[in-house]
This record gives structure tokens, C-alpha cells and sequence, in this order.
């Protein structure tokens, strides 16, 4: 550092040029520090400049400039400064007042617009922004830190998102937007029912659209969700009573789903030869740990009657498996149903079992006869799951068993 100190009568005053304080243990640095105080029975400061620099690497945050004054008199401390940074992008304020049981500070963020071809969120934080691309939209902050020696800090801060597009693999989101208040800046704590909505979700290849998430950070770390809701496959996905642990992946909840149209469902999955009309819907409880997914006694069922089509690309009768079996999948071929149900339970590790149950008949086989199918679904649906639905074929797993409705009288 570079500087002066002069005295004279009830007066001192001290100047610093380019002067520079490091703090090693959270890789930051104060440089290029231009400061003129005095001292007249009461400390005032004015600071003309100084940067503020991460020093890890990728760096945790950009460089930001910082402009302003201050001073104290007896217990109480005052600063009010002035921030920017990102060639001009980045401009904030930030209004001290420190005390001798303890102080506050107002911040206030002017709007951030992020463009493809401007500002980023690796612009502010090479070390975390990366993991978002392709952002738009606008991002607001203003509130209040306060802090006391008897207590935690607390906090009124606001964060405002408007029309906010991003990409963080293997997901894109459109239209995100809501508000979200902080009554404690770190760990982060929101009080309950904070709304967040998007027009658009991409998850690899699985559009989904019009989601709205209610939740609430909690003291202890807990996630809780009360309510989200999406919409997929022409109809929607509602999740109940989500509770997601600080430690790790684990979480659990209910999902409802309904009016899923098979057509949609089945285009998403891709699984070959098969078609299928109408919709569906249910509850599935589920739980996610270390260990991975968990469903217990899920049930989804019709909601209005459909047709099923399964045409195999090799001939039935290469399916092996006895007569029944055989008759089963020719009834497939254009099976008009009243009813479908599945239910699913199993969790990761095991083998997952799931049943499907059909009511109804094909017309074009015996004369429309009704059959009632249980098809038992067995073994590591997961690892199906895993290799791809794209490579699933229907005839490797279903077991069936049928015999007529009996709610029915047979037809000659």
C-alpha cells in the first residue's frame, strides 16, 4: 500500500493508494483500495475505488468494482456503496449501519438482463454459471440482512424472475418466473408457499409444459413441496406433500397424474409396435434415497374406454409360448378395452412387479368375445428402464392369463 498520514489540531487524516487486503480462507482479495478518512472526533470515509476479486480457480465470482463512503461515530458504523461490474451489466447498492448490538444492511440488485450473446450467469460466476447456458430473461433482488450478537442473521431479501429461459443439461426451461422471498440469507430459508411457475420443460426428449411449484426451504435444510404440478402427455403430473433431505437425493411424496393420453405416452416412450387411445390416470407413492426409486402399491387406471394395437415386425408365431398365450397377443392386434389398470410397487435393487389388467374384446376375434388379461409384468423393470425403452420389446415380459368375463355372457 501507498499512502499519507497528517495531523493537526482535533483533526487526523490518513490516505491509502492502491492498497490491497487479502483473506486466503475464502479465496478473496481487496485491490487497488483508493481511501481518503478523517478523524475529528468522529471517523468519516470516502472510497474512491477498490475491486473486489475471487481468487480461486475458475474464479467464484467476477470482478466488482466498489465506489463509496462511510465512517463511525461512537458505537455506530455507517457505509453506503456502490457496486458494479460486468462492463457496466452489474449494478447494485448496498446501505450499511453497524451498532454496538448489531446492524442491517439494504441491498438492492438493478435488474440483470441475460442474453445469448451478453450477459450470463458464467459472466457473474465463471466457477458456478457454467452449469447455465442459453439464458434470457431478467433477474431481480432488493431486501434486508439484519444481524444481532444474541441471534441468527435474518433476512426480507426478494428475488424476482421474469420470463427466465435456461438451460441446465439435460433440461431446458421457458418462461420461468415468480417470486421468492429469503427470511434468512444462509442457509437459505423461504417462508412457507413460495409460487414459481414455467411455461416450457425439456427433459431429454420428454416435453412437458404450464409447471407451477409451491414449496417452502425450511430451517433445518428440508426442501418441502406441497404442491407441483406439470403438464405431460396431453394431460398432467401433480406431485403432494414432497420432502427433500439437505444430505442427499432423498425425497418422498405422491404423485397423481391425469388425463394422460396413451397416444402422447407412447410416442414419448417410443415403444415400438405398440399403439394405444384413451387416457389415464392415478397415484403413484413414491420415495428416492441413496438406493434409488421407490414406489409402493401404485395404481393407474383408465379414465374413459380405448383401443390397444400390438403389431409385432416378427410373426406371432414366433413368440413361442402355448395356445392361450397365442391367442392373447392375436387378440392384441385391436383390442377394444372398457377397462385398463395397472399397479406397480418395487423399488431400486429388486425386482420391480407390475400388473396389467385389460376388460374387454377384439371385434374381428370371436365374433368380439370378452376377455378379462392379467399380464403379469416381472423381473428388473429398472434395468429395462436403464437400457433404453427404445429396445423394449412387450412379448419378452408379459405372462398372461385370461379366461372370459364373467360379468358377460359368453358369445357363440
Amino acid at each position: 500500500a501507498e499512502g499519507s498520514l497528517e495531523d493537526g489540531p482535533d483533526r487526523l487524516e490518513a490516505r491509502l493508494r492502491n492498497a490491497r487486503l487479502d483473506d486466503p480462507a475464502d479465496h478473496l482479495r481487496l485491490d487497488g483500495i483508493d481511501l481518503d478518512a478523517r478523524w475529528t472526533g468522529r471517523l468519516d470515509a470516502t472510497l474512491h475505488g477498490a475491486t473486489l476479486r475471487a481468487t480461486d480457480t475458475p474464479a467464484s465470482l467476477a470482478p466488482l468494482r466498489l465506489t463509496g463512503g462511510g465512517g463511525r461515530s461512537g458505537d455506530d458504523w455507517r457505509a453506503d456503496l456502490a457496486i458494479g461490474g460486468a462492463d457496466g451489466r452489474v449494478e447494485a447498492t448496498v446501505a450499511l449501519r453497524h451498532g454496538a448490538t448489531g446492524g442491517r444492511a439494504d441491498l438492492r440488485l438493478k435488474r440483470l438482463d441475460f442474453a445469448p450473446d451478453g450477459l450470463q450467469p458464467k459472466t457473474l460466476s465463471p466457477r458456478h454459471g457454467r452449469r447455465l447456458t442459453h439464458v434470457s430473461g431478467r433477474l431481480g433482488a432488493a431486501g434486508r440482512i439484519a444481524w444481532h450478537r444474541d441471534r441468527a442473521p435474518t433476512s426480507d431479501l426478494t428475488v424476482t424472475l421474469d420470463d427466465l429461459d435456461l438451460t441446465a443439461e439435460p433440461a431446458r426451461v421457458e418462461g420461468l418466473r415468480g417470486t421468492v422471498t429469503l427470511i434468512r440469507p444462509w442457509p437459505p430459508v423461504t417462508p412457507p408457499d413460495q409460487l414459481i411457475g414455467a411455461d416450457r420443460i425439456g427433459v431429454a426428449d420428454w416435453p412437458m409444459r404450464d409447471a407451477a411449484l409451491r414449496f417452502e426451504l425450511r430451517p433445518d435444510g428440508r426442501l418441502a413441496i406441497p404442491q407441483a404440478v406439470i403438464g405431460m402427455a396431453d394431460g398432467y403430473v401433480m406431485a403432494h406433500d414432497v420432502t427433500a433431505e439437505p444430505a442427499g437425493p432423498t425425497a418422498r411424496g405422491d404423485l397423481t397424474l391425469g388425463d394422460l393420453d396413451l397416444r402422447s405416452l407412447l410416442a414419448l416412450l417410443a415403444v415400438p409396435d405398440l399403439e394405444a387411445s384413451g387416457r389415464i390416470g392415478g397415484r403413484l407413492p413414491f420415495a428416492l434415497g441413496p438406493e434409488g426409486l421407490a414406489v409402493d402399491a401404485g395404481v393407474l387406471a383408465s379414465q374413459e374406454s380405448g383401443v390397444i394395437r400390438y403389431r409385432p415386425a416378427a410373426p406371432l408365431g414366433g413368440l413361442g409360448g402355448g395356445p392361450s398365450q397365442r391367442m392373447m397377443m392375436e387378440a392384441l392386434r385391436d383390442f377394444h378395452y372398457r377397462t385398463l389398470e395397472v399397479r406397480l410397487d418395487g423399488r431400486a435393487g429388486t425386482d420391480w412387479q407390475a400388473t396389467i389388467g385389460l376388460r374387454g374384446g377384439n371385434p374381428n376375434l370371436l365374433d368380439g368375445h370378452p376377455f378379462r388379461f392379467n399380464i403379469n409384468v416381472s423381473g428388473a423393470l429398472e434395468a429395462i428402464l436403464r437400457r433404453g425403452l427404445a429396445t423394449f420389446d412387450p412379448s419378452d415380459l408379459i405372462r398372461m392369463r385370461e379366461r372370459p368375463d364373467t360379468t358377460e355372457a359368453p358369445r357363440p
